[in-house]
């Protein structure tokens, strides 16, 4: 079992996204140092809920500005870190042009990059991805749609092959059209086994 050392920053990239705030606050309550990337740390509407959990934790947080399309960018805040959560990737519903410019090659560029960066930090041990239902199920009205309202059971089999299973028997029926957030998400999950 591989530890972690628990005076070891922690790295979690898109801290300011749903996900990430959580685990973020979870980790300054527990005392963690914590690096988070953001697009802008300067943004106080995008981080100042972190800069207020940290304020009244035992925790430290250092924020760092990342574009996850720019692989240098990962190198100083993954410094001296063991864990790395990867959380960051693009939320975006209205107002883009193309969906494959502004979420899928974002969320699968930026997970390479992540990789890559952690390929060339010796002080990593573990990476951890989050992703979203969305990689493993259809879109919006097929989830209206199932069986007493239960999205997904996994009995008896490991739920990350159960997963990877699923998001290979849907890939025919991804396309940008159709759900370019789900596609996104699953090209993410791909961008893992490319590294």
């Amino acid at each position: 079992m591989t530890i972690i050392d628990p005076k070891a920053p922690i790295l979690v990239t898109g801290a300011s996204g749903y996900v990430a705030g959580w685990i973020v606050k979870g980790l300054l309550e527990a005392g963690h140092t914590v690096h988070a990337t953001v697009r802008d740390p300067s943004k106080a509407s995008s981080v100042g809920h972190l800069q207020k959990i940290a304020a009244n934790s035992p925790g430290t947080l250092k924020l760092f500005k990342a574009d996850l399309l720019n692989q240098c960018e990962f190198v100083d805040p993954m410094t001296g870190c063991e864990l790395v959560i990867h959380t960051a990737s693009p939320f975006i519903i209205t107002g883009f042009v193309d969906a494959y410019e502004a979420l899928v090659r974002p969320a699968l560029e930026g997970t390479r990059n992540v990789l890559r960066t952690v390929e060339h930090t010796p002080s990593v041990k573990r990476v951890v991805l989050t992703s979203s239902v969305a990689a493993t199920y259809g879109d919006a009205q097929d989830a209206l749609n199932v069986p007493n309202g239960i999205l997904m059971k996994v009995i008896g089999i490991p739920p990350v092959v159960w997963i990877i299973s699923l998001i290979s028997t849907l890939k025919p029926l991804l396309n940008v059209k159709r759900g370019s957030y789900k596609l996104s998400k699953v090209r993410r999950i791909d961008g893992i086994w490319s590294v």
